[in-house]
């Protein structure tokens, strides 16, 4: 029993631990450990949940955020997802480009530019399953700091998944 506790114990404190939002499975890189819930908003069209690091060691848009709602989505609608992330980042041209699709879920790299010049880089990941559409995303204005970081988080985005009953 002592055995079972300490392993289910590790698995729930390490770095590695997966976390739910609605029917869709994620988790957030190893570089993000010390991350915390800098915002929840739970109301009666869904949940968000914004994260971003515990002690910023310099100002930076930088976060990931999970939004799970009860509307449906139409990921083959492009436009649409580009009208959802340009709500979020007012005054800036976005792009998007598709990087992966499946039946349910569209996977998408974005960025935001002001005056011709990138300022927000990012990854999303749309889910749309029985209850609605999930969404996990995470942006960033470092991005002398992309090529170093970007690759565990589009990974961590990339393997979120849809959890099998």
């Amino acid at each position: 029993m002592k055995y079972v506790l300490t392993v289910l114990c590790a698995l729930l404190f390490s770095s590695g631990y997966c976390d739910m939002m609605g029917d869709v499975e994620y988790q957030l890189p190893n570089i993000a450990k010390d991350w915390v819930v800098a915002n929840k908003d739970d109301n009666t069209n869904g949940t968000t949940v914004i994260y971003q690091p515990k002690n910023p060691k310099r100002v930076s848009k930088e976060f990931f955020g999970v939004n799970n709602n009860r509307f449906p989505s139409d990921i083959n609608d492009q436009e649409a997802l580009k009208k959802g992330i340009t709500a979020v980042i007012p005054d800036m041209q976005v792009d998007l480009q598709v990087l992966q699709k499946g039946d349910n879920d569209v996977f998408y790299e974005l960025s935001g530019k002001q005056n011709g010049k990138e300022v927000i880089h990012g990854w999303a990941h749309v889910f749309v399953t029985k209850e609605g559409t999930t969404l996990l995303i995470y942006e960033t204005n470092d991005l002398a700091n992309l090529p170093k970081i970007g690759s565990a988080w589009r990974q961590a985005l990339q393997t979120a998944h849809i959890k099998k009953a």
